[in-house]
C-alpha cells in the first residue's frame, strides 16, 4: 500500500516537471486529440511543414504514378504516422489501386519523414490527386493546427493500343494494277482548280467573321471574358470550378481553386484559414470591398464542407466563379 502510493506521487513529481512534459510532448500527442480523422500524431512548432509532390503527373490508366508526402520539422518523427489514402472515399473514387512504396527508417533524430505510394487512376476522367488535410499537435499553441495540401492537376490518356504486324499483300494481279495515264487524265478534268479553292477559302473566312460579328454583338462583355481566361490562374480556377459539380467533394475543388487563384494573382498563402486570408488581404492592399464577400464566400464553403451540408454546393459553385469574375473586371 505505501509503496504503491509512493509511485503515484512519484507520477505527479514526473508529470509537473518541465523536462517531463517535453519528453511527453515529443513523443506522442495528448490522447484527447488522438480521434481526429485528419490526425497522423505529428507534433512540432511553427517549422513544422507538409508537402507533397506526384510523378509523373500524365500518364495512361495502364500505368502508375509515385505520390510523395513530406512531413518536415516535427519532434517525433519516429511516431508520426503514414495517411491511409487507400480509405479516403476522395481516393478510393479516383483510384483503383492505391499501394504503399517501400520508405526509408525514421529515426527519432530525422529531420524528415517520406511516405510514398502508388497510385493507378480508373479512367480518363481522372483530373487530379485530391485535397487532403493533415492536422497536427502544435507545441506553440498547445493545440490542433490544419495543413490543407492542395490538389495536384493529372492529365489521364487511354491506354496504348498495340496494332497487329499488318499482313503481307497476296492476291491476284488485279488487285495491285495502277490505273493508266488516260485514265488519270479522265478523272482530273472534272477537279476543282485553283479559283475553286480561292472562291471556298473567301467563303470560310467571310462566315467566320460574320459568326464572329454575331457573337460580339449577342456576348458584349465576350470579348472582356475571352481576355481574362488568356491569364493562366484565371483559366486553371474557372476550369476547376466548371467541373467541381462532377467531383466527389465539390467544395474541396472549389476551395483549393480559390486559394490557388489567390496565390497564383496576388502572392497570398494556399494553407491559410479565412481570417489569416483577411489579414493578407489587408496587408497585401486589396481593395475593402473585394476582401469581405471573398472571406464570407472561403467561410460558407468551409462551414458547408466540413458541417456536411453538399445542399447548397452548385450555389456556392457559382458564387466563387462570380467572385474570380469580378476580381478580375467581368460583370
Amino acid at each position: 500500500m505505501f509503496a504503491t502510493g509512493n509511485r503515484a506521487v512519484l507520477f505527479l513529481l514526473l508529470l509537473a516537471s518541465p523536462t517531463a512534459a517535453q519528453e511527453f510532448a515529443d513523443e506522442d500527442a495528448p490522447a484527447i486529440h488522438q480521434a481526429r480523422p485528419n490526425f497522423y500524431n505529428a507534433v512540432g512548432g511553427r517549422n513544422l511543414k507538409v508537402t507533397w509532390s506526384a510523378e509523373p503527373t500524365t500518364l495512361s490508366v495502364d500505368s502508375e504514378l509515385t505520390l510523395t508526402l513530406t512531413v518536415s520539422g516535427a519532434v517525433n518523427p519516429q511516431r508520426v504516422r503514414r495517411p491511409d489514402l487507400a480509405a479516403m472515399p476522395a481516393f478510393k473514387s479516383r483510384f483503383q489501386q492505391i499501394t504503399a512504396g517501400t520508405d526509408p527508417p525514421v529515426e527519432k533524430t530525422s529531420p524528415r519523414v517520406t511516405f510514398t505510394y502508388r497510385l493507378r487512376p480508373r479512367d480518363e476522367s481522372v483530373r487530379d490527386v485530391p485535397e487532403l488535410q493533415y492536422d497536427y499537435y502544435s507545441t506553440a499553441t498547445g493545440k490542433p493546427e490544419t495543413r490543407y495540401l492542395d490538389a495536384i492537376p493529372l492529365q489521364v490518356t487511354a491506354a496504348a493500343v498495340v496494332l497487329p504486324s499488318p499482313l503481307p499483300l497476296d492476291g491476284p494481279p488485279r488487285l495491285f494494277r495502277l490505273p493508266s495515264e488516260a485514265a488519270l487524265q479522265s478523272r482530273t478534268k472534272h477537279d476543282p482548280n485553283w479559283w475553286h479553292w480561292r472562291g471556298l477559302l473567301v467563303a470560310m473566312i467571310l462566315a467566320v467573321a460574320g459568326g464572329v460579328a454575331i457573337w460580339r454583338l449577342r456576348n458584349p462583355n465576350g470579348r472582356r471574358f475571352a481576355r481574362v481566361r488568356r491569364h493562366r490562374a484565371v483559366r486553371n480556377a474557372l476550369d476547376t470550378m466548371d467541373r467541381a459539380s462532377e467531383s466527389l467533394e465539390p467544395l474541396a475543388l472549389v476551395s483549393s481553386a480559390l486559394r490557388r487563384y489567390f496565390w497564383e494573382r496576388h502572392g497570398l498563402p494556399t494553407v491559410a484559414s479565412p481570417g489569416e486570408l483577411e489579414t493578407a488581404f489587408r496587408a497585401a492592399a486589396i481593395p475593402a470591398e473585394r476582401i469581405a464577400p471573398a472571406v464570407e464566400l472561403l467561410r460558407k464553403i468551409d462551414a458547408a464542407r466540413f458541417g456536411g451540408d453538399s445542399d447548397n454546393a452548385l450555389s456556392l459553385i457559382a458564387l466563387a466563379r462570380e467572385l474570380v469574375l469580378t476580381w478580375e473586371g467581368v460583370e
